[in-house]
Parts: structure tokens; sequence; C-alpha cells
């Protein structure tokens, strides 16, 4: 009897709050593992292709490493260039001044053997500093003996390339003293012949 209006009580609860009793339905169940099984299904292949994008991810990425370093090679072999070009350059200027000095001051009758031996010390002098840094740059530039990075090769370029307009400049300073002589020298023959 305590079991019957035990059962009449709860039946009496569950009425006034509403209550359902737990049913077990066997297609919402087969339902819910089917929605289940292609979550998980959809997460896999999500997790593959996840897997798929990184990869071809982290290939692009040692690919484009690759080429930057391929572009930084051949921008420091232009910027080489570029420096032995003007080093090149230079040189050929200090080589067309002198030419034009020596061709203009062996027009002049007032030179003496003395002063053209003079100009032509300096010259050679400076033609052979010239050279041995156009010699140097191209050790650097073609023997492996220089065994140094990029941009070391580069700062010892721009070191000859700022020695060599040292000595163009070297070379103009000499060429406007031995008109500034010259000059004076015909002044004073105006002066004596006046």
């Amino acid at each position: 009897m305590k079991k019957i209006y035990f059962i009449i009580f709860v039946s009496l609860l569950c009425k006034l709050s509403n209550a359902q009793f737990v049913v077990e339905d066997p297609s919402l169940i087969a339902l819910m593992t089917q929605l289940n099984a292609q979550v998980t299904t959809n997460q896999l292949t999500n997790q593959v292709e996840f897997v798929e994008q990184t990869t071809t991810l982290a290939k692009t990425l040692e690919h484009m490493k690759e080429v930057k370093k391929k572009l930084q090679q051949v921008n420091s072999l232009l910027n080489e260039a570029i420096y032995y070009k003007d080093l090149v350059k230079t040189q050929l200027r200090i080589v067309k001044y002198q030419m034009d000095y020596i061709e203009n001051i062996k027009a002049d009758k007032k030179v003496t053997v003395k002063e053209l031996a003079t100009v032509s010390e300096i010259f050679t002098s400076m033609l052979s500093r010239t050279q041995s840094l156009l010699s140097f740059a191209t050790d650097l530039l073609t023997d492996s003996k220089y065994e140094m990075s990029d941009s070391d090769r580069l700062g010892q370029l721009k070191k000859i390339s700022e020695e060599m307009t040292g000595i163009f400049n070297e070379l103009n300073m000499t060429i406007n003293s031995f008109n500034y002589v010259r000059k004076q020298k015909d002044l004073v023959d105006i002066l004596e012949n006046w």
C-alpha cells in the first residue's frame, strides 16, 4: 500500500510541475548518434584541411626565404658591380685629365723638361695607386682567397671608391697648383718684359 501511495504522490507532483518521465526514444538516440558522427567527421575533415594548409604555408615560406636569399645575393652583386663600374670610371677620368693636362703643357713652350718630369712623376704615382686599388677591387670580386660576407665586400669596395675619389681630388689640386705656378711664371715674365 505504501508503494501505491508513493506512486500516486509522485504522479501528482509530476502533474503539478509539468514534469515528464524519462523516455528513451530509439529514433532520437539514432539521430543524435548520426549528428555526433557527422560533427566528428566535419571536425576531422577540417583538421586534415588545416594540416594541408599549414604544410603548404610552410613550403611557401621556405620557398620565399630561398627567393629572398637569392634576391639579396643579386642585389649584392649589382651593388658590387656598380661600385666597380664607378672605380673604373674614376680611373678613366683620372687618365683623361692627366692626358689632357700633359697635352696642354706640352704645347706650352715655356715649360721646362724638369717641370714635365715632375708632372710625369706625380701622375705616374697617381696612376700606380689607382691601378693597385683597381686590382685589389678586382681580386675582391673574383678571387676566392678573400672569403668575406657580401656586406664586408661591399664595405671594402666603398672604401676603395672613397680612396679613388680622393686620388681624383688630389689630381685636381695638383693640376690647379701647376696651373697657378705657370700663371705666376707668366706674370713674372710679363712684368720683367714690361
